[in-house]
């Protein structure tokens, strides 16, 4: 596959867009509509149907430029160190490599091989599920699926479950969490007779369940580019391994099933590969994901005199004076609620609606004591200080 790559690569040169390329091409009415964007990282255009991807040099010398150097090697022994240092040098090379391996569809083996070592998932481990299998790949391939993933976040339909909050740009547990609680309070805050049943599920060996051939049917179903769905099959088909423990390892084995635990697009295309998994009835909320953000501000006064004791001892500790917790939870509160407004795909941004005045937001309706104290309506109180 790698000779194969190589001798394309001679017959077959790539076009790759800079920035002044992408500029003049708009200037005369063309267009470079699929390029990452080396300032902003978005994909301006048409329909995702007509948008295959070109990664440009500057994309590649701005990730290879952010490696973070202490992340350890894959089996290619290419270190992060070296990418970073000699990222003007390397970045013409590598752009046509990875634009080459774009429009065949096929990634190098040499990318896709990987080093799994164990790691104990509790202090003294005494089974085999008490171990999780982290991949070690390549630096490289890193690089490649970090400018894969945000084309792919960015080319995501507005369709897209707004419950789904894990892998999503400006989403977080935080915002999972509070999601819950005030669904819940809300609900109970209605009337007495009032009840909420929850289920927690969590998967096991989620990534390793997923099927390629049926993944990239639901990529193609979402609107992405054949070549790109092509080319994360290949990504995730015929993949050698190898299990490293200390300085012992284990022969290659072959593996067409799945997505790495420590690849870069691996989170993302589970969750993509899980989309559809949503409730059927309006009387279901599923959510998709113990912050002390969020659960702080609906604390007991016996519980926040705690915490702030333990901020006390820290403070003897350290010798420095720290902020209360009460103005960390004010200070985040309002950061969280500034981002929620930004963002109208956020499945709480219709609780945070502007007065007349267009200064202030409307403060939420509130019966019992607990609801007041939750997030979102301490969150608009805090916005409306701010203001």
């Amino acid at each position: 596959m790698d000779r194969l790559l190589r001798v394309r690569m001679r017959e077959m040169p790539i076009r790759v867009f800079t920035g002044n390329d992408a500029n003049s091409a708009n200037a005369n009415g063309a267009s470079a509509n699929g390029t990452i964007g080396a300032a902003n990282g978005t994909c301006a255009g048409p329909t995702i149907e007509q948008r295959p991807l070109i990664i440009t040099e500057s994309d590649v010398r701005r990730v290879f430029k952010r490696v973070n150097t202490r992340k350890a090697m894959g089996p290619d022994g290419i270190c992060g160190r070296v990418l970073k240092a000699c990222a003007d040098q390397l970045a013409p090379v590598f752009t046509d490599i990875f634009n080459l391996s774009l429009t065949l569809g096929i990634v190098p083996s040499s990318f896709k091989r990987s080093t799994i070592v164990p790691v104990p998932k509790k202090p003294r481990p005494s089974d085999l599920n008490d171990y999780r299998p982290v991949a070690l790949t390549s630096v490289v391939m890193k690089c490649f699926e970090k400018l894969l993933r945000d084309f792919i976040t960015s080319s995501l339909p507005a369709s897209m479950d707004p419950l789904q909050f894990a892998y999503r740009h400006n989403r977080s547990t935080d915002d999972a969490i509070a999601h819950l609680l005030h669904t819940t309070l809300t609900h109970l805050d209605e009337g007495r007779g009032n009840y909420v049943k929850m289920l927690f599920v969590d998967y096991s060996s989620a990534f390793n369940t997923i099927i390629p051939s049926l993944l990239t049917t639901k990529l193609g179903d979402l609107g992405l580019h054949t070549s790109l769905c092509d080319w994360i099959s290949n990504f995730l088909t015929d993949r050698p391994q190898s299990v490293r423990v200390g300085n012992c390892a284990s022969s290659t084995l072959t593996l067409s099933t799945g997505a790495p635990q420590g690849c870069v697009l691996s989170p993302l295309l589970y969750s993509l590969y899980t989309y559809n998994c949503t409730g059927t009835s309006c009387t279901i909320k599923s959510i998709l994901t113990g912050n002390i953000t969020v659960w702080f501000g609906n604390s007991t006064k016996q519980d926040r005199q705690a915490l702030q004791r333990v901020v006390h001892s820290a403070e003897r500790i350290t010798h420095m004076e720290l902020p209360d917790l009460q103005t960390i939870y004010f200070k985040r509160c309002q950061t969280k609620a500034r981002k929620i407004v930004k963002d109208p795909t956020h499945p709480n941004n219709r609780l945070f609606s502007l007065l007349r005045s267009g200064r202030r937001f409307r403060s939420l309706k509130t019966k019992t004591e607990r609801l007041k104290r939750s997030f979102f309506p301490q969150a608009i109180r805090a916005l409306n200080q701010g203001n």
